[in-house]
Parts: C-alpha cells; sequence; structure tokens
C-alpha cells in the first residue's frame, strides 16, 4: 500500500501489507515510522516496487 498520511501506513499495516511512505507528500516524516519503505518522489516508488 502507498500512502502519505499516518492512516495509508496504519492500514496496509493492519492488513499485514508491505507499505511505501511517499514522503513527497501531504504527511510528516513522523508519520512514517510504520512504513516498511519510504519514497522521495514518484520515481522511487517504481525502485522499490521492482526491488521487493
Amino acid at each position: 500500500m502507498i500512502g502519505d498520511r499516518s492512516y495509508d501506513i496504519d492500514a496496509g499495516f493492519d492488513l499485514g501489507l508491505k507499505t511505501i511512505a511517499a514522503s513527497y507528500g501531504y504527511g510528516k516524516d513522523e508519520e512514517y515510522k510504520k512504513a516498511s519503505f519510504i519514497a522521495d518522489s514518484p520515481s522511487d516508488i517504481e525502485t522499490i516496487i521492482k526491488n521487493i
């Protein structure tokens, strides 16, 4: 699951999914503590997915 807020990351975590925090979105760094990965740009998401 990909999201930019803590509730996105929490939802993925609760469902047992790997999560990608989109740090370039509206959330704050402290919201991404549970994220499996952090993407600093949209292109980072592609790289992360290819390497999972």
